[in-house]
C-alpha cells in the first residue's frame, strides 16, 4: 500500500508492501523507511544513493544555496541563473564554527564578494553562520521573515548542512541530519511562520569520500569540531600521508611549511616514500605565488605558501583542488 506519508529521513513516499523497493516501511506508525531506521537507531548504511540532476522547482521563490567552508571551492560551481534564472538567490556559507576562532569573518566574506564579481555570479546576499549556533540561527530567522510569503529552498553539496538549518527553521525535531552522503533523497516540506521551507535533495559532486569508502569510515574524517590548525615542516621529499588517501611531498631545496585544517580523528603520518598500488594515481602540481589552499575532497584543506611543485600520490577518483587562500590563518 502507497500512502502519502513521507519519511523523515530522506523524504521518500512510505510503502509497506515491498522490502525490496525504496520507501519500504515495516510498520505504518513508522515515522521512517527501514534504509533510515537503520541508520537512525544502528549506523548501518543499506543504499548509497546520489541524484546527478539539478531538483526541479515548480513554484517561484528564494533558493538559499548552502556551501559548507569544506566545499568553498565549490561555491560557485553550480550555474544559479542558467537553472533558474527568475528566482533570488541568496550564498549561505555554513560550519563557520569548523574555522579557528580567530579567523577574520569579514575578511573572508570581502574576499568571497570578489570571487563573485570575478566570475559575474549575481545574489540577493551572501550569509556567514552556523546552523548549530542558536545566535546565527535567530539571526537568519529574522532575517527571512523580513520577506513576504513565499517558498524557500535549501540547496547545496551533499552534507552542506540543508537538514539541520531545515530542522531549526521548521522545527521537525525528527528529521534525520547526519553526515550520511545523498540522506535526503525527496523534497521535504515544512512551515516557518509565513514561509514554506523546502529541504532538498542534495546536489552532486564527484570523488567525494561517500565514493571512495563505507559511511562509518567516512563519517569519522569528516569535521565536526573547529579546526586546530596542525603544522607540519616538511624537508624536500619526504612524504606526509593523509590516512591511506594522499601522500605529498615538494620538490624545494628547503623545507615548507604545510597547515592542515582536517578533523582529529584524521591520521598525519610522514613516511619516506609516497603510498602506491593500483588504487592510486600519480599527480604533480604547481603551486601559484601567494598564500594558496588544497582542498581534499569533503574531508578537509591545506595551506601553504607558493610558488612550489607538489607530488602527490591520491586515491583514484579522490577530488582536490587549488585556490587562492580565502581566509587568513
Amino acid at each position: 500500500m502507497q500512502t502519502d506519508r513521507k519519511c523523515l529521513g530522506c523524504g521518500l513516499s512510505l510503502q509497506y508492501e515491498d522490502s525490496q523497493k525504496e520507501g519500504y516501511a515495516v510498520k505504518e506508525d513508522h515515522d521512517y523507511c527501514q534504509a533510515c531506521f537503520k541508520l537512525k537507531h544502528y549506523g548501518v548504511v543499506i543504499t548509497n544513493t546520489s541524484k546527478h540532476e539539478m531538483p526541479i522547482i515548480k513554484k517561484k521563490g528564494l533558493i538559499v544555496l548552502m556551501t559548507s567552508v569544506l566545499h568553498l571551492d565549490q561555491l560557485f560551481a553550480f550555474s544559479m541563473q542558467r537553472h533558474y534564472p527568475d528566482f533570488l538567490v541568496i550564498y549561505l556559507i555554513n560550519h563557520v564554527d569548523l574555522l579557528p576562532k580567530d579567523t577574520n569573518l569579514d575578511r573572508l566574506l570581502s574576499n568571497i564578494k570578489i570571487e563573485a564579481r570575478k566570475q559575474k555570479i549575481f545574489y540577493s546576499d551572501i550569509i556567514l553562520m552556523s546552523a548549530v549556533n542558536k545566535h546565527d540561527i535567530e539571526q537568519l530567522k529574522q532575517y527571512l521573515k523580513s520577506f513576504k510569503k513565499m517558498d524557500i529552498y535549501l540547496m547545496g553539496l551533499q552534507n552542506s548542512g540543508k537538514t539541520t538549518l531545515f530542522k531549526e527553521l521548521t522545527n521537525q525535531q525528527n528529521a534525520l541530519a547526519m553526515k550520511k552522503a545523498g540522506l535526503t533523497q525527496e523534497e521535504m516540506i515544512g512551515q516557518f511562520e509565513h514561509l514554506t521551507i523546502h529541504d532538498m535533495p542534495g546536489l552532486y559532486k564527484s570523488g567525494y569520500l561517500h565514493e571512495l569508502m563505507t559511511y562509518n569510515e567516512y563519517k569519522r574524517l569528516i569535521p565536526d569540531q573547529t579546526f586546530k590548525p596542525r603544522v607540519y615542516l616538511m624537508q624536500k621529499e619526504k612524504a606526509l600521508y593523509l590516512e591511506n588517501l594522499v601522500s605529498i611531498s615538494h620538490k624545494e631545496t628547503e623545507s615548507i611549511s604545510f597547515v592542515f585544517y582536517v578533523s582529529d580523528q584524521l591520521n598525519l603520518r610522514r613516511f619516506p616514500k609516497h603510498l602506491s598500488g593500483e588504487e592510486f594515481e600519480q599527480r604533480t602540481i604547481k603551486v601559484p605565488v601567494g598564500k594558496q589552499q588544497v582542498t581534499f575532497a569533503d574531508f578537509g584543506f591545506m595551506h601553504l605558501m607558493g610558488p612550489t611543485t607538489l607530488k602527490m600520490s591520491v586515491l583514484k577518483g579522490l577530488h582536490l583542488s587549488i585556490t587562492k587562500v580565502l581566509f587568513n590563518d
